[in-house]
């Protein structure tokens, strides 16, 4: 009897993933199609909130059947990290006294405005901003959610996640293929950019579009490496095709950082692909396959050289021109805004209100710097030291896992984990130079990745989900 109820709750626990899978799949398609526009997209980004919302209530409402383990316990590292996110501009939202947060670094001019309307003595938050503030906090809650509910899934439902993921990058490639095309218009172009000859897909920023599309290689590289080594060969050539056209879309984004950080990417890929673990992999690499392998790259740099003349590559080598580039003297003037708000900062979503006074006039430019196009600069900024130490505690937290896993203390295989890093990677390295997660479509992946980590499961505790 006992034998057969546990075959049952099996049964109840696989049918509740499956229902799982869906909701997380609805709720992270949604994300990726309406949620690359960005705060200049208010409308989106609400819908977006929205679905998060529909998919919370549906997940709340679905019964936890799985046997032998707590549901608290199997969440508590995302909720954490969920709390040491929203903890920050929660606390930037609250009401204080005029003579507190008068007293705050780079209050000045907020308390003389004030002072002309007679409310330079109302209580105010630590936000400078403080609806703006309000907005960045909704917008955390759609990837929190995708993390914590890909931390609750199990083994083949976290695979048909980064399913959807290299699906949607190969619809990107589609997408873009058809604005490249009739690029005369903007009929295809879901937010009416200004760029022609560039492909975007569903994404704003043509380097958002470039780490989706870098998200969907690994992803590919990920599902290849957990499927059956059975046929390998066609397999092989029928990934490696999708891999490749998902490499020149993303020169044809003309993102230079994005092209920048195709190796990188290939590298975490490549080795998710192996499944004997790089020792074993180098091992079999004869004298032979190096040189052929030696042969092809030297062939694909003469072809590259070949096409870069062309029409089609030669804008995307033209990117390459760094003599006009802005963003040091954008860095410049950030890290003087910080000095005005350290050690507390501004505010999350403040960067142009506490920016604009800072900037130079001398490199003042036409357009609206609305970002500081390197996120640590722009959340030291918005968040000072308390935004600093809570982003380096989750990941650590996340680090930590990884680590983990790695030992083989947690269980999680090596396609998923490797997937996981080198999204966790790329948004890293291309954070540096760009503002990846400010988009809410980029956020989600990222968060899709803290979520397999998170959902490792101690070696040997029987707490590994099925499907």
């Amino acid at each position: 009897m006992a034998a057969r109820l546990d075959r049952l709750a099996a049964i109840d626990s696989a049918a509740t993933d499956r229902v799982r899978v869906r909701i997380v799949g609805f709720l992270l398609l949604f994300l990726l199609m309406f949620g690359g526009g960005g705060s200049p997209s208010p409308f989106p980004e609400l819908l977006c909130e929205l679905a998060a919302a529909v998919a919370i209530a549906a997940w709340v409402l679905l019964p936890s059947v799985q046997p032998g383990a707590s549901t608290a316990a199997s969440i508590r590292p995302a909720i954490v990290i969920c709390a040491l996110l929203l903890v920050i501009p929660i606390l930037q939202l609250v009401p204080l006294p005029p003579a507190l947060w008068q007293a705050f670094p780079g209050r000045d001019t907020l308390r003389d405005s004030l002072a002309l309307t007679q409310a330079a003595d109302s209580w105010r938050p630590l936000s400078i901003a403080p609806l703006t503030t309000l907005a960045s906090l909704l917008s955390l809650l759609p990837p929190l959610t995708v993390m914590v509910m890909v931390s609750r899934l199990g083994e083949n439902a976290r695979l048909t996640v980064i399913t959807l993921v290299a699906g949607f990058g190969l619809a990107s490639v589609l997408l873009g293929t058809l604005q490249l095309a009739s690029a005369g218009g903007n009929a295809l172009m879901f937010y009416g950019q200004p760029d022609r000859g560039v492909l975007f897909g569903f994404q704003a920023n043509r380097n958002t579009e470039a780490d989706i599309l870098l998200s969907g290689l690994l992803a590919i590289c990920a599902l290849r490496g957990a499927g059956s080594r059975s046929r390998a060969r066609p397999l092989d050539l029928a990934y490696a095709a999708l891999g490749l056209l998902l490499v020149l879309a993303v020169v044809l984004t003309r993102s230079r950082t994005g092209i920048f950080l195709v190796p990188v990417v290939l590298a975490f890929g490549l080795a998710a692909t192996i499944p004997d673990g790089l020792r074993n992999f180098a091992a079999r690499m004869t004298w032979r396959r190096l040189a052929a392998g030696g042969g092809l790259l030297i062939i694909a740099a003469l072809v590259g050289l070949l096409v870069a003349r062309t029409p089609v590559v030669a804008p995307v080598v033209a990117r390459f021109d760094f003599s006009r580039e802005f963003r040091p003297e954008l860095w410049t003037d950030a890290r003087f805004a910080i000095a005005q708000f350290w050690p507390l900062g501004s505010g999350l979503g403040t960067f142009v209100q506490a920016f604009q006074p800072a900037e130079r006039l001398e490199v003042l430019d036409p357009l609206l710097a609305n970002r500081a196009h390197n996120d640590y600069l722009e959340l030291a900024l918005e968040g000072g030291i308390p935004l600093l130490a809570v982003w380096a505690a989750a990941q650590a937290i996340i680090a930590w896992r990884l680590f983990d896993s790695a030992r083989h203390r947690l269980v999680l295989p090596r396609p998923q984990r490797l997937f996981a890093m080198g999204i966790l990677v790329l948004a890293a390295l291309h954070s540096f130079v760009d503002y990846p997660l400010r988009s809410m479509a980029m956020a989600a992946l990222t968060a899709v990745a803290a979520g397999l980590v998170l959902a490792a499961r101690p070696a040997g505790s029987g707490r590994k989900l099925t499907d």
